[in-house]
């Protein structure tokens, strides 16, 4: 009995994890030891590769037949939980924390299972200050061929820039950046983004002149644990990852960088709370390929950046809640389109991808009677899993989901009667739906109940006044009248009725600066 109980219970938990969509596994390949990073190389006659940390080196997994991936050469190194690569050409650099310095590793001729490969190592002098290259965290390869080390053993960890142009096989240091620990490094157009995990901050470093690089700016992240970076298409947006529980990925204009400003924050709805961490980040065709750890891989529509919406998912990892197991890197550069990813404990993972537009919903909040706009009414999409967002300062809201059809839309705040809306929503289509909430002001209402024959005042008449929110029970005085001083301007119904009168039903309309009175006639009768 117990073992058929477990067996339910691993079912269920299963077809909770099970919301994979967008995102199709076609091929996996397993190692016997935890991996880490992963980045993608085609050689000269079009096939791709997988290229992927192993806790004792460096794994080269053809993908010929992406449905069968097959390793066609391996480089050991020191062992290390994490590895990092880049390619340039037919190069490939891995860093690492087990004292390599740099690996590079000569794919020209891959295809007919040849490759070379050395360690970089070199002794620099920085700013007055010699030492080897030995330890390093992350690197990045610019369009014009220049390398960016990331959390060395030099420079207190600050980037240290390469040129890799006059001989792939043998960098030439030329210059450093700020002496501040960066973790990951992202550059383009002389621009370096450098995540500063230790300093709750990512930096934009001029580099147009590489010997004497000048930091422009600073920006704080919401979580304050800045971990990786990645530029829109565009390059006028810029995507962060927090690595901590429950962290968001963020959006930024960052079309001037002396005035960068948060466009908006995304974490998985069907997770929040359960302390998921995102890992890393990267941008193609303005999604966001985010690998999230024990969430598994997640695809973001950016093309609004101040709405994000997620549009696929593949959880790769079983197991719930956070950690930093589960998925550590994704790949969504491949000519073919596909993405390759890789799973600490599971290994490698190749994809088909849907790319879906969301679909948006977006608008503004004010006020009926002062049209001034409403911060933090709570807006809900009636889809599964439920759809929150809430209004901002200048009442504008921006949400949207991947299913397409009528929803109910629900906006609310305290103080405020609650109004739903049926909303259409479609792929690809920004939906308005501006809104005015009708304030809970207190006024007052009165009335009178009488006899409809001659006008008699009836006394002790029982009233009835409510609507869908509200209900008050009144009596009618000795004049037949009844009165409420704290009531809020809305449709209502009023039921009066007595012992020997016919119960009659009137609608009544309270607004608030008008005189709200009713009056409602019964007929002497018994029924």
């Amino acid at each position: 009995m117990n073992r058929i109980l477990s067996i339910i219970f691993l079912f269920i938990t299963i077809s909770l994890q099970a919301q994979d969509y967008n995102l199709t596994k076609i091929g996996g390949l397993d190692y016997d030891q935890n991996v880490s990073d992963i980045w993608g190389y085609v050689d000269a006659e079009g096939t791709e590769y997988a290229i992927m940390g192993i806790g004792n080196g460096t794994a080269i997994i053809s993908l010929a037949d992406p449905t069968n991936p097959v390793e066609v050469a391996f480089v050991g190194g020191g062992n290390s939980i994490w590895r990092d690569m880049k390619t340039w050409g037919d190069y490939a650099y891995i860093t690492t924390e087990a004292a390599d310095g740099v690996l590079i590793i000569d794919l020209s001729d891959i295809q007919n299972g040849n490759q070379t490969s050395s360690f970089y190592t070199p002794t620099l002098n920085i700013n007055g200050n010699p030492g080897t290259l030995q330890t390093i965290h992350n690197l990045y390869i610019d369009e014009n061929g220049y390398m960016y080390i990331a959390g060395s053993n030099l420079n207190s960890g600050g980037v240290l820039i390469f040129d890799l142009n006059n001989d792939p096989e043998n960098p030439i240091f030329v210059g450093a950046c700020e002496a501040i620990y960066s973790h990951d490094v992202y550059v383009r157009n002389d621009t370096v983004w450098s995540s500063n995990v230790n300093d709750d901050n990512f930096s934009a470093i001029d580099v147009s002149d590489k010997a004497n690089p000048v930091t422009l700016s600073y920006t704080n992240t919401s979580f304050l644990f800045t971990h990786n970076a990645w530029l829109s298409d565009s390059g006028q947006h810029l995507f962060t990852t927090d690595e901590r529980n429950n962290a968001n990925v963020d959006s930024y204009d960052v079309s001037d960088v002396n005035n960068i400003e948060r466009l908006d924050t995304w974490h998985p709805l069907d997770t929040e709370g359960t302390n998921v961490v995102p890992h890393n980040v990267h941008v193609k065709d303005d999604y966001l390929v985010i690998s999230y750890y024990t969430d598994g891989l997640k695809i973001v529509d950016a093309h609004r950046p101040h709405n994000l919406v997620e549009v696929g998912s593949y959880d790769t990892y079983l197991g719930d809640g956070g950690g930093t197991e589960g998925c550590w890197g994704a790949y969504p550069f491949l000519p073919s389109g596909r993405i390759i990813a890789s799973d600490i404990a599971t290994g490698l993972y190749v994809f088909d991808v849907e790319y879906v537009r969301a679909c948006y919903l977006e608008g503004n909040v004010v006020d009926q009677l002062t049209q001034i706009p409403l911060n933090a009414v709570t807006i809900e999409i009636s889809s599964s899993p439920l759809l929150t967002e809430e209004s901002k300062s200048n009442g504008d809201y921006a949400m949207g989901q991947v299913t397409p059809g009528v929803f109910d839309v629900t906006y609310s705040k305290p103080g405020y009667f609650p109004q739903t809306i049926s909303v259409t929503l479609t792929n690809g289509v920004v939906t308005i739906q501006d809104v005015e909430l009708v304030p809970m002001v207190p006024t007052s209402a009165s009335g009178i109940v009488r006899t409809l024959s001659n006008g008699t005042p009836i006394e002790n008449a029982s009233v009835r006044l409510g609507n869908d929110d509200f209900t008050f029970l009144l009596t009618t005085d000795s004049n037949g009248e009844f009165s409420i001083n704290d009531i809020f301007a809305a449709e209502y119904t009023v039921y009066a009725g007595k012992w020997g009168y016919t119960t009659e039903e009137v609608a009544f309309s309270i607004g608030l600066g008008t005189t709200n009175s009713v009056i409602i006639e019964l007929e002497e009768a018994y029924e």
